[in-house]
């Protein structure tokens, strides 16, 4: 509800600094009634006093914020030695961030796709007399790729071992495999090699993709402030928080058992 010119007669104006939870954002021109004190509304809004519940006065043009007939958790002084409006602002009154901590693919990211070929081979010799050989043959072109390894032993036939042709589907995380795949189905289940056609997930197409459920934070803070992210006791992240509410996702879990903290640090050296 907005009143009119008339509603503070016998105002009178000062030019004080405005501090909104210990941080100063510059001069501003107040308006001094009684035992109530008038905010520009820009200038509250350029503090990121965004939400505020108080009485809103309209004077000469301009719309002012009764600290006053505010919210009842808000406090303010006036210190008339220093010139200074010292305003205290809950959270809810102040802007809300969400922040996103995920560590997106680099700018720019590419896969190679020229065509390449590979032979790798490992023979050995036992006792001096028992020779063995392994050997593995690639081609690649494209998201296409075709394999085949073998192993030999001395005074016995050669024998060939797995073959396949594979394509990778990138955008799906996901291959076609034409010929030998090694199936498992984990550790309740048993494994087997088996020859025909198939499809699997293959998480390794894309080193960004996230499997597990990310964490996440809320919480609020005062005054700017920044939060550090360890992740089993490492520093993995570290963002700047704006005063006010804030959500923090997309934290991803190492694998496994482990820990997640948030480390909130104020102005002051307080962390919580």
């Amino acid at each position: 509800m907005t009143s009119r010119a008339p509603a503070v007669p016998s105002s009178t104006r000062a030019v004080l600094e405005l501090q909104v939870n210990g941080t100063r954002f510059g001069d501003v021109v107040v308006l001094l009634s009684n035992d109530d004190v008038l905010v520009p509304a820009d200038a509250l809004v350029k503090a990121g006093v965004v939400k505020l519940r108080s009485r809103r006065i309209r004077y000469q043009g301009i719309d002012y914020y009764s600290l006053r007939q505010s919210d009842p958790q808000l406090t303010f002084q006036v210190n008339e030695v220093d010139l200074v409006l010292d305003v205290g602002v809950p959270p809810s009154a102040l802007a809300s961030a969400t922040l996103d901590l995920s560590v997106p693919p680099p700018p720019g990211v590419w896969y190679a796709e020229e065509p390449s070929a590979y032979l790798t081979y490992a023979p050995s010799l036992s006792d001096f007399s028992i020779f063995r050989a392994f050997a593995e043959a690639g081609v690649t072109a494209g998201p296409w790729r075709a394999t085949s390894s073998g192993s030999y032993l001395l005074r016995e036939h050669p024998v060939r071992l797995m073959s396949q042709v594979v394509y990778a589907d990138r955008r799906h995380v996901r291959e076609l495999v034409l010929g030998d795949s090694y199936v498992s189905t984990g550790p309740l289940g048993g494994s087997t090699l088996l020859g025909g056609f198939g499809i699997f997930r293959n998480f390794a197409l894309d080193p960004y993709f996230v499997r597990v459920p990310r964490l996440g934070y809320r919480g609020s803070v005062m005054a700017p402030s920044t939060v550090d992210v360890y992740v089993n006791d490492v520093l993995v992240r570290r963002a700047s928080l704006a005063p006010g509410e804030f959500d923090l996702r997309g934290v991803a879990p190492a694998a496994g058992a482990g820990n997640v903290r948030y480390v909130v640090r104020d102005p002051l050296s307080r962390q919580s």
